[in-house]
């Protein structure tokens, strides 16, 4: 198109100053988005190859078809947005056109008044006038455009505004950045590398021995089967990576991911072979930093002996442990003597679990041992055990290379236990008597390492009552238990510890205590024996209850025994007309023997009643007449040696009271003759039932079962008789009891009748 300036617009100077302005803006809007879109894509190009490049190190082929590609697009846009549209600029005519939109009525006067000045002069008078008249209204038409109104230019600069920006950020890290130098000249072809973001540090934490610290390639000396911590950190400022390998030649390589601080963690566990190591991660490749292992043989104990010497007081021989833990009494000496490779070791003990550490000092080797230690000084160390111990050897060579797997052994402390001390006799905490009554009290002691005393003290009214009597008892030792079992005994008499000021009513405390040979003594104690003196009407009361309820349970017992035969002789037809040959055939087999078994044991506690009550009886001497009885029982009673009812005593003493009376009869012989009938029922008839039953359960032929079940139905008829008897005997002893009952009162009454007559004849 003819440029604007080339038109001669004189004659409508108002109408030519709105073209010139109407044509600047527009040249204005064309250069403003123009130039933002060349730099818009010049900025987001820059940025583009510059991010690529850096994060891909592109080589130098691909960066040039990249920066040719970026010149075309700078140069295709530049000319597309800035060069077309300023050839493409309107005329004058054209921007007539678009002041002509401005005008309220549109009548192409503008255009016309533009026409009409290009148009060479001429004509008759009224064709110039009404050209004139023309050119005075497109004049002042002109004067009443508002140019602005006719472009819009907001996105002409945005667009200018955004390619500014995206220039201006692109330019920045160029200008700021130290990698703007290296960018520039890789983006023209020079082959310059990138500064690395990432920079790796290896640290050896525990382990190994670094030979060459600070270096990137480390050497390691590493002690055999020990475990190496490792740390990797990114230093100087560089950037910490998401992950880190860590690569070696005999394994697998390791991904490693940060802790809290960053830091990438590894531990090499029983390295046993010289090895390499390699760390990577990010952008550092380079094999570096990298460490080089070398293993070499650890410090390590060669030999150990434990020499343990026992207190004095236990008498017992010194002892050896060689390479091995050891076991010691407390309070014995322990001398240790240890052999190190290599010799000059250094050596810290540790005592678990407190954890104290003793420096040890070399000593010479002593004699008798150097076939387990060697010739070189060996370490040494004394001390007395007290508890339990853990030793632990650390051990570091020259070098400062400790052992990984420091040696450990147990030493064990083995308590002295204080005495143990049970009473046997009597098997009750509460005894009664008479004033005039003994206590025959039987002990069994058990100790460690030696026993040292065993004495007893009473106490008048209870344990916190005044002394009334003590003294020291003679322990035996007992065969089975070797030195350690002992065996006491001790018959105290009621009269001689009350005295004069004891009587009806009163309490006696007794107890008993064993000292070992321990330094200090270890005393072991047993519950207190607590004596009560009682009135001979209130022992002969209580004998005379005790009685019934053996009464009572031999009534029991005669019932079952009946029962039981009953069951027996019903099993032993029904076995025969069923030709049954098992004890496992026989339903009621069971039941039966069961039955047996509770009358086995009735008769156990008829036993144990009655001879309670015998014993009673002659302890507190109720019977005057029964001094051999007595001397006889008490015999026997002192070499108890269970606190289980046991029954044996009692057959002895019936044994030899049958051989030559021990006493002249009275009512502690009749007792003692109902005692020995209950023995011979439990020992006898009851005790054959239960075995004839059990050779029954286990009999696998008819003959022999139905033998056995008639054993067992005699063996009940036996004893229901002997039950007969056992009861008969104690109806007689109640018989005996009331008449003395009777015989009691009337002497008490005829007591009382005579005082009231003597009183009355004094007042009279």
């Amino acid at each position: 198109m003819t440029p604007t300036t080339s038109l001669d617009l004189s004659r409508t100077p108002r109408l030519a100053a709105a073209i010139r302005r109407l044509g600047a803006a527009v040249s204005r809007a064309i250069w403003i988005e123009g130039a933002g879109r060349t730099a818009l894509v010049l900025g987001l190009g820059v940025g583009a190859l510059f991010l690529v490049d850096w994060g891909l190190d592109l080589p130098r082929a691909v960066r040039a078809v990249l920066l040719a590609g970026l010149v075309l697009a700078v140069g295709a846009t530049l000319w597309r947005r800035l060069v077309r549209p300023l050839r493409a600029r309107p005329d004058a005519a054209g921007l007539a056109v678009l002041l002509e939109r401005d005008l309220e009525v549109r009548e192409d006067l503008l255009v016309s008044a533009v026409g009409l000045q290009r148009a060479p002069g001429g004509g008759g008078a009224l064709e110039r006038a009404l050209v004139e008249r023309v050119f005075e209204r497109a004049d002042a038409a002109a004067a009443r455009v508002e140019v602005a109104r006719l472009l819009d230019r907001g996105p002409a600069t945005r667009r200018g505004l955004a390619g500014a920006l995206a220039l201006v950020l692109a330019a920045t890290p160029l200008v700021v950045s130290p990698l703007a130098d290296v960018f520039l000249a890789r983006l023209f072809g020079a082959d310059v590398p990138w500064p690395r973001r990432t920079t790796l540090g290896l640290e050896v934490v525990s382990g190994a021995i670094v030979e060459n610290p600070g270096e990137e390639d480390l050497r390691l000396l590493v002690p055999r089967g020990g475990d190496v911590a490792l740390a990797i950190r990114a230093i100087d400022g560089s950037v910490t990576p998401d992950r880190v390998e860590l690569a070696s030649r005999s394994s697998i390589p390791q991904s490693l991911d940060p802790d809290g601080t960053g830091t990438f963690r590894a531990l090499l566990r029983s390295v046993t072979r010289d090895d390499r190591i390699v760390v990577t991660g990010g952008d550092d490749d380079d094999g570096r930093p990298s460490a080089t292992i070398t293993v070499v043989d650890p410090p390590d104990l060669s030999g150990l002996v434990f020499e343990i010497e026992p207190p004095s007081y236990t008498d017992l021989p010194p002892q050896r442990y060689e390479n091995t833990g050891a076991t010691a009494l407390v309070g014995s000496t322990v001398r240790l003597w240890a052999a190190t490779s290599p010799p000059d070791a250094r050596a810290v003990l540790a005592l678990l679990p407190s954890d104290a550490e003793i420096e040890l000092e070399r000593r010479p080797v002593p004699d008798g041992l150097g076939e387990v230690l060697g010739s070189d000084p060996v370490l040494f160390h004394r001390f007395t055990l007290d508890q339990s111990l853990r030793l632990r050897f650390d051990l570091t060579d020259e070098r400062g290379l400790a052992t990984p797997d420091p040696a450990l052994f147990a030493l064990d402390a083995v308590e002295d236990r204080p005495p143990e001390l049970v009473r046997l006799v009597p098997g009750r905490s509460d005894v009664e008597t008479s004033p005039d009554g003994a206590v025959r009290c039987v002990l069994a002691i058990r100790d460690d390492f030696g026993l040292g005393s065993v004495t007893w003290i009473a106490r008048a009214g209870g344990e916190d009552g005044p002394v009334v009597g003590q003294g020291q008892l003679s322990a035996l030792e007992v065969p089975e238990g070797g030195d350690e079992s002992w065996h006491a005994t001790l018959r105290l008499e009621v009269a001689e510890l009350l005295g004069e000021t004891g009587g009806i009513g009163s309490q006696i405390a007794i107890e008993f205590e064993a000292t070992d040979r321990a330094r200090p003594p270890q005393v072991g104690r047993d519950a207190s024996l607590r004596v009560r003196v009682l009135g001979r009407d209130e022992l002969l009361r209580r004998v005379k209850d005790r009685l019934a309820r053996s009464r009572t349970t031999t009534s029991s017992l005669s019932e079952r025994l009946v029962e039981g035969r009953r069951r027996a002789e019903e099993l032993a037809v029904l076995v025969a007309e069923a030709g049954l040959t098992s004890g496992d055939e026989a339903a009621g087999l069971r039941t039966l023997l069961a039955l047996a078994r509770r009358a086995e044991s009735d008769g156990r506690s008829i036993v144990r009643e009655l001879t309670a009550v015998c014993e009673l009886v002659l302890y507190a001497r109720l019977d005057d007449k029964a001094g051999g009885l007595l001397e006889a029982l008490d015999r026997e009673m002192s070499d108890r040696t269970s606190r289980t009812f046991d029954a044996q005593p009692w057959r002895a003493v019936i044994a030899a009271h049958e051989r030559e009376p021990l006493a002249v009869d009275g009512f502690a012989t009749h007792l003692v003759s109902i005692a020995d009938l209950a023995i011979e029922l439990m020992d006898g008839p009851l005790a054959d039932a239960s075995r004839a039953l059990d050779d029954a359960a286990s009999a696998r032929d008819g003959e022999t079962l139905v033998r056995t079940i008639d054993t067992a139905s005699q063996a009940a008829r036996e004893g229901s008789l002997l039950v007969e008897a056992l009861l008969e005997r104690l109806a007689e002893w109640d018989n005996y009891q009331s008449v003395l009952s009777l015989t009691r009162d009337l002497l008490e009454r005829q007591k009382n009748l005579s005082e009231r007559t003597k009183r009355f004849a004094a007042d009279r």
